[in-house]
């Protein structure tokens, strides 16, 4: 029987322009019944879509950090070494062979840019970037055939199947970047297609206060293949870190927009703001925290009172004031204009990676 082949994105040493590949991946492309074939890192438009077509399967490996520029980010003092040719020829070839449908399989690196070439991020440093009460060690001491923590397991999923049907698997670790914000655009009738009509999808859309436990996550579902009981459950999942919102599917692009996104967009507020108090000698620290709390409660009279925002805002500008003055000057600027524009940006990017 003829074999599938897998084609497998390699290693880059920078330094002399070597490319490698660990044998384990080989060993296990083909105790899996596949045939490995390691790709090159340079080659045509043309060669990367020949490499689409012929092969059968694709797994993009594990490796150096992604360059941050590739999700809009400047370096972080603890981004390691990058490879450009490697970001270059993978983000590529995933998106023809994404278009193309075929199978993908990411590990460490692998997962980490296509969330980011789908329009998502990930942290450049963990231990710098994501506090948590008992930090896991993503660099572990032991070697790697030893494993350090455990992850959960999707129920009714190809990895549930894969792990005999455990609820966790022990798993090690050797990086210092992850997912952070999952990319937005993948539609549930996508997965269906990638992994079978007789799956289950809920389709969320969180946003970064979650790890806080004041997130807002957009959710849709067919509410018809789901019982009341495991509706309330995903109810009692989504609220366990914010407010949940249910919407039709075709709306999730604007749920990227309103919520997905705007935290950038707030933070971008809350610092200039406060830097308009440092302009008039308020110390940074002192402008950071007021900027923040008068967003906090503003944000906290919409949800609690019912009012319009336009009546609240209304409220805080007396006759002749200084505040109506302010508002005036942010009309002038296109204040409005500049958030709808922003909004419309994130929802042209979610619908093109689709």
């Amino acid at each position: 029987m003829k074999k599938p082949l897998i084609a497998i994105t390699p290693s880059h040493n920078t330094e002399n322009d070597d490319i490698s590949m660990r044998p384990t991946y080989l060993r296990a492309v083909a105790a899996a019944g596949g045939l490995p074939v390691v790709l090159p890192l340079e080659g045509s438009e043309e060669d990367i879509a020949q490499y689409a077509e012929t092969c059968d399967g694709f797994l993009f490996s594990g490796g150096p950090d992604l360059h941050p520029f590739l999700f809009g980010e400047d370096t972080h003092q603890n981004c390691g070494n990058v490879s450009a040719a490697r970001d270059n020829m993978e983000q590529k070839l995933f998106h023809q062979v994404f278009k193309a449908g075929k199978p993908i399989l990411g590990i460490c690196r692998g997962i980490q840019e296509i969330n980011v070439f789908l329009g998502g991020d990930i942290y450049q440093d963990l231990p710098s970037q994501y506090e948590a009460a008992f930090p896991i060690a993503h660099r572990q001491p032991y070697y790697y055939t030893t494993t350090s923590h455990l992850v959960d397991i999707v129920p009714g999923t190809r990895m549930a199947e894969i792990a005999g049907g455990k609820a966790q698997i022990a798993v090690n670790s050797m990086h210092h970047q992850a997912v952070r914000s999952l990319a937005p655009g993948l539609t549930i009738e996508s997965y269906r297609q990638r992994l079978g009509s007789n799956l289950r999808f809920v389709r969320a859309m969180p946003n970064t206060p979650a790890l806080l436990g004041e997130g807002m996550t957009g959710v849709s579902y067919d509410g018809g293949l789901f019982t009341e009981e495991e509706k309330r459950e995903m109810e009692t999942l989504f609220t366990s870190f914010g407010k949940l919102q249910l919407v039709e599917e075709r709306l999730m692009d604007a749920v990227g927009c309103v919520s997905g996104s705007s935290p950038a967009f707030v933070y971008m507020f809350i610092e200039a703001l406060a830097d308009g108090a440092v302009k008039y000698g308020l110390p940074r620290a002192a402008a950071c925290q007021m900027a923040a709390q008068a967003v906090l409660g503003s944000a906290k009279m919409v949800l609690e009172t019912g009012k319009h925002p336009e009546q609240l805002k209304d409220e805080v500008c007396s006759p002749g004031g200084t505040t109506i003055q302010g508002v005036s000057a942010l009309e002038e600027a296109g204040f409005r204009s500049a958030v709808i524009r922003a909004c419309d940006a994130c929802y042209k990017k979610s619908t093109e990676i689709q």
